[in-house]
């Protein structure tokens, strides 16, 4: 049998690569693989939003990076613990000693692996604590630029819930703070396994914590059940706090359940782009609560900290014969994070495969050429999407001014170039409804009344779909 969270690590980490780090942590982290069952492959979503989400937005990419996976013939199916087949899976998933799903074939009753207590226990840490197996301290590459916020890391697994808590950790994307607090709770986990360990970015949380609130038949007993899972918590992790600001409900919420935890003394750990008091709209008392701990920052990694974490990679990765050469330029020409840093050498390698698949005699020159069209190749096709951008699009394409779509002019036709500015805007940036509104110096909720505008346009015209696609496919060029 093989062993069916490896595969669900290595189609995560392929999609990770084509993601946002927050796209990525808030809609494909929380999911985890259940089973195989008729060549379906079912994968669990927390809740219905995730689900939801999932299927219209990264459907085609999971089933494409299944079948390289599993097979041609395979078929991907995101449920929820509200569908009717999700009990039928659960009952019937099996758990390797080690804790990761397998395959099983229904057919094959002999095959069946007994269930254990040992092994629910551990399927119940999997399903209830959302961590990436693949996040540990062995495989972070330690550096100048993250040894303080590693440090405090390793002396917290000793001690959880004690001097350094909250633990606060902030850097730009891709600098490892996901990798740095999953390792945390994995080391946890591994020490004591039946911790309360808990993982979550912020915007599942804001989006857990509302759908409990807008369910109004259920909401009592919803509210009560929301508030247990992250207040009896050995220790939680919130990834991305960042994206809370501004957010009044959820940051009374995650006031009170920190206060709760803190209380009880038990392991808080946060990540953000940003010091905590370098945040807009983050509430002054949630200010001084997330500074009230320890504040560590990673910056961009040094030039021997890049080269080690390629040769990092190319180990996991079993590369052989990547001269130095090839190590030291990708090392000297990606300086961004880690993630574009480990994109560059599995970019080198597709493009090495197509030239000197056959041959086994390549020159460190001829290497280095290969590196060096990869790289060419990839800035080239990189594009920042900016609000600006989108907004000299629509005017050009419209026959308008740029200050036409800030102004107060409610002509039809500015009027709606105004939406269609702003709904490109939410799809085509990772920037809140918050960030967009003062952009267009409007508030949120006149740009989510915009791009529910534009979605009902699209429902109703053709013609008007046709036309917004075109202008994505500009924009995006």
């Amino acid at each position: 049998m093989e062993n069916l969270t490896k595969v669900w690590t290595d189609i995560s980490s392929n999609l990770y690569r084509d993601m946002t780090d927050t796209h990525f942590n808030t809609w494909i982290r929380p999911l985890t693989p259940m089973k195989i069952i008729d060549r379906v492959f079912y994968i669990n979503a927390p809740i219905t939003l995730v689900k939801k989400i999932v299927k219209e937005k990264y459907m085609d990419s999971i089933e494409a990076y299944a079948k390289t996976y599993l097979g041609e013939d395979i078929k991907v199916e995101v449920i929820d613990p509200k569908d009717a087949v999700y009990q039928v899976v659960v009952n019937n998933i099996s758990f390797a000693e080690n804790g990761q799903a397998n395959f099983i074939n229904d057919s094959d009753e002999d095959d069946k692996p007994t269930k254990t207590a040992k092994s629910e226990e551990q399927a119940a840490v999997i399903e209830n604590s959302y961590l990436n197996p693949r996040y540990t301290f062995n495989n972070f590459v330690k550096g100048k630029s993250n040894e303080f916020a590693l440090a405090v890391a390793q002396n917290i697994v000793e001690n959880p819930g004690t001097k350094y808590n909250p633990f606060f950790i902030y850097g730009g994307s891709g600098l490892g703070k996901t990798h740095l607090m999953q390792a945390i709770g994995n080391k946890i986990l591994e020490n004591t396994p039946n911790a309360r360990v808990l993982y979550i970015s912020s915007e599942n949380f804001m989006n857990e914590f509302i759908s409990t609130i807008t369910d109004s038949k259920n909401s009592i007993g919803n509210s009560q059940i929301f508030r247990n899972k992250y207040r009896n918590a050995d220790v939680l992790m919130i990834d991305d706090i960042q994206f809370i600001a501004g957010k009044e409900g959820t940051q009374e919420e995650i006031f009170h359940t920190f206060n709760s935890l803190i209380d009880a003394k038990k392991q808080i750990i946060l990540t953000s782009d940003k010091k905590p008091d370098e945040i807009k709209n983050l509430e002054h008392r949630l200010v001084t609560r997330f500074s009230g701990g320890i504040l560590a920052d990673i910056q961009h990694p040094d030039f021997e900290t890049r080269v080690a974490i390629l040769n990092h990679k190319i180990k996991i990765d079993r590369i052989k014969n990547v001269p130095n050469v090839v190590i030291e330029f990708i090392a000297n020409n990606v300086t961004t994070n880690i993630r574009e840093l480990e994109g560059s050498m599995l970019k080198v390698m597709a493009y090495f495969n197509v030239h000197f698949k056959d041959r086994d005699d390549i020159t460190d020159d001829e290497y280095l050429d290969v590196a060096r069209q990869a790289l060419s190749i990839k800035e080239k096709k990189k594009k920042v999407v900016t609000i600006d951008l989108i907004m000299d699009m629509v005017t050009s394409t419209y026959e308008l001014e740029k200050g036409d779509l800030i102004s107060k002019n409610r002509k039809k036709n500015i009027a709606m170039s105004r939406h269609i500015a702003m709904y490109l805007s939410r799809k085509l940036t990772d920037l809140s409804l918050v960030k967009i509104g003062e952009r267009f110096e409007r508030d949120h909720s006149t740009v989510m009344n915009a791009i529910d505008n534009v979605k009902l346009k699209l429902d109703e015209d053709p013609a008007f779909k046709k036309e917004l696609n075109e202008l994505i496919i500009k924009i995006r060029d």
